[in-house]
């Protein structure tokens, strides 16, 4: 004979836990248009970074060691935990990073738009990220975005991009 099986509270318990994640999932891919969202790491290679220090500009080009070595710190600073705000940087603190003796940044240019994975949808399509290393806005760890030379929303705030600031002033290409 057919045998009739019992609802099961666990069965039951299961299918809503299965249904929630992938609610979750499909929200934030949907929200973010970026199905790897959750993906911690970065690992892009730089075309071109350009250290501006303390007034000066030293651009580091592609094919140097020292860009082999600037982009994995880039690389990183922008992997694991990173967390978004409306800080954006305007274009006259692009500037002042340009030409201010009281800044140290990065200006990284890439060959290609890149994303920087995490659950909000900014930092999508960047071919220019900047970072300040001393001097506003480095206090807060920020990160920029640049898309055809235009400041994106928002900026993500990410570990301690310090060693940045070790490497450049030990290898001489920032006083410090």
């Amino acid at each position: 004979m057919y045998e009739q099986n019992q609802p099961s509270l666990l069965g039951l318990l299961g299918t809503v836990v299965i249904f929630v994640i992938a609610a979750g999932y499909g929200i934030v891919a949907l929200s973010t248009e970026d199905p790897l969202w959750f993906v911690p790491t970065f690992s892009e290679d730089a075309a071109e970074v350009t250290v501006y220090c303390r007034g000066e500009q030293e651009t580091v080009p592609s094919g140097s060691p020292h860009l082999t070595s600037i982009n994995l710190f880039i690389n990183e600073v922008l992997s694991g935990r990173k967390n978004w705000d409306s800080l954006t940087m305007s274009e006259a603190t692009y500037q002042y990073y340009q030409e201010s003796d009281a800044v140290v940044a990065l200006e990284i240019r890439y060959d290609h738009p890149v994303r920087v994975h995490s659950i909000y949808k900014y930092f999508s399509g960047v071919d220019t990220i900047v970072i300040p290393l001393v001097g506003r806005h480095s206090n807060v760890n920020a990160v920029f975005g640049m898309i055809d030379g235009v400041p994106t929303a928002g900026a993500l705030h990410v570990n301690s991009p310090e060693m940045m600031l070790d490497y450049l002033v030990t290898n001489g290409l920032c006083s410090g």
